[in-house]
C-alpha cells in the first residue's frame, strides 16, 4: 500500500539550510511515518475511517512529538495529515 505524506505534516521540521545530515534525517522520518501509518491503519477498529497516531519528529537537538492522522485516500493509497 502506498502512503502519501502531506507537506504540512513536516512543517517546522524542515531546516532552512539543507545538509547531507538533513536529508538522512528526513528520509528516516519518512520511513518511520510510513511504517507507523500502515501499522495504525491495519490495527484500526472496525468502522473507523480515520486513525490518529503519535509520531516522534527528529530535530537537531532532541525529539518532538506530533499527532498525525491517517485515512484512506483511495483503495491503494493512505494519506497522512495533521489537524
Amino acid at each position: 500500500m502506498e502512503v502519501q505524506i502531506n507537506l504540512n505534516t513536516l512543517s517546522g521540521f524542515i531546516p532552512k539550510n539543507w545538509t547531507r545530515d538533513t536529508h538522512m534525517i528526513l528520509t528516516q522520518l519518512q520511513k518511520d511515518i510510513t511504517h507507523n501509518a500502515i501499522q495504525s491503519w491495519q490495527s484500526r477498529k472496525e468502522g473507523e475511517h480515520k486513525v490518529r497516531f503519535l509520531q516522534a519528529m527528529q530535530v537537531q537537538y532532541g525529539a518532538h512529538f506530533r499527532f498525525l492522522n491517517v485515512h484512506q485516500k483511495d483503495e491503494k493509497t493512505l494519506l497522512v495529515t495533521i489537524d
